[in-house]
Order: structure tokens, then C-alpha cells, then sequence
């Protein structure tokens, strides 16, 4: 499956187009573990993995990491800022606060996945069917979305990415001792990916009646 998900035309990245859609998933960190965002072009299947950037949680300050965020976000946004939907991993208070510091304009794309969850959900009231699904989402949740593209050969991923490879090659679910931020990463986006896609077939279906 993972042989099958290579593509060495997204070795380098992918710039953002305004007309194509996009999910973002973030796993943060402390410490040693790596801070990792990973953009998925949902335009089109196969989704394509066009960024993924790592770097040690404790390699620069929360600041520069929300920068960092904030510049690779608005590199993938469209004028409207409707192109876009982030998905965040709030297991702990260091990633409450990085959603809690982030723009408006951003906030109002992003959910949490996690035990901590806004007190008030910018990307909409608790009527949105998103929402209600990731106060409940578990890890195995966002691992059987990334299995499911990969094994349905519909997620492509950079040839040249040896530690995202070894990652997925290694990963377990009981994870506590082998290194997985930039599979849960991309486990994030993937499950927001499937949710996008199972929301624009239900508008279609609302409107074919």
C-alpha cells in the first residue's frame, strides 16, 4: 500500500492553487516529539499529499511555530478563505493554546481532536455534524480513515519522505514507544478529508431531490 502511495512529483511540495480545496492536519509537540502539519489537496482523487512540515516541538518557541502555521495557511488559501478546513490534534494545553492564539480567519476552519474543545466552536454552531463527530473521534478513528485511502489507492504520498515511509511501515496503534507524529498527522487530515467528502455528497444529495 505504501509502495502504491508514492509519487515523486510531490517530493518538492506543491504550491496552493485558489481553486483547489484543501485539509490540514496538526500534531503538535513538546519536547523531542515532532510538531508536524500535513496538507492534503482534496480537489481530486487520489488526494495528494502536497506539504508535510516537521520540526522538534522544543526546536523554536510556541510563537514561531503559530507563525510558521499561519504563513503555510495562508499559502494554501483562496481569497475567500473557503478553501481550507484544519483539523487539530488538543490532547494537551500547549495545542489549546495554539488554536486559542490562532487568527479568527483560521479558527473559523479549524476543529479540534481531543480531549480539550472550544468553548465556542468558530467553524460553526454544535448543529454541524463535524463538530459533534470530533468531540467523540478516537485515534482509531483517524488511523481507519488513512488506511482506508491508502488501501482503496486513493492517497498519494512524496516518494522521497524515508521517515514518513518508515513510520506508516512501523506503525502500531499502541504507539508509546515507536515514533508516529507524522502518521497521526496525516491520519488527521485524512480523516478530515473523508469527512469533507461524505458532506459534498450529502449536499448533492439534498439538492438532487
Amino acid at each position: 500500500e505504501i509502495l502504491d502511495a508514492q509519487d515523486e512529483s510531490l517530493d518538492d511540495g506543491v504550491l496552493g492553487h485558489e481553486n483547489h480545496k484543501y485539509v490540514i492536519g496538526i500534531d503538535t509537540a513538546l519536547a523531542t516529539d515532532e510538531f508536524v502539519e500535513t496538507v492534503l489537496d482534496i480537489t481530486e482523487k487520489p488526494y495528494q499529499t502536497v506539504r508535510q512540515v516537521a520540526a522538534k516541538g522544543n526546536s523554536k518557541s510556541p510563537q514561531m511555530h503559530l507563525n510558521d502555521f499561519v504563513d503555510l495557511y495562508n499559502s494554501y488559501s483562496n481569497d475567500t478563505n473557503s478553501n481550507i478546513t484544519v483539523l487539530l490534534e488538543t490532547w494537551n494545553g500547549e495545542s489549546a493554546r495554539f488554536y486559542q492564539d490562532l487568527p479568527p480567519y483560521i479558527q473559523q476552519n479549524t476543529y479540534c481532536y481531543g480531549s480539550w474543545q472550544p468553548a465556542k466552536n468558530l467553524a460553526s454552531d454544535n448543529k454541524n455534524p463535524i463538530v459533534r463527530k470530533t468531540n467523540q473521534i478516537k485515534k482509531a478513528d483517524i488511523l481507519l480513515a488513512l488506511k482506508k485511502l491508502l488501501s482503496a489507492r486513493e492517497l498519494k504520498i512524496p516518494k522521497n519522505s524515508p521517515v514518513l515511509t518508515q513510520q506508516l511501515s512501523i506503525y502500531k496503534e499502541d504507539d508509546d514507544k515507536i515514533p508516529t507524529d507524522r502518521v497521526i498527522s496525516l491520519a488527521l487530515a485524512s480523516w478530515m478529508a473523508l469527512e469533507q467528502e461524505q458532506k459534498k455528497v450529502q449536499q448533492w444529495q439534498a439538492v438532487e431531490w
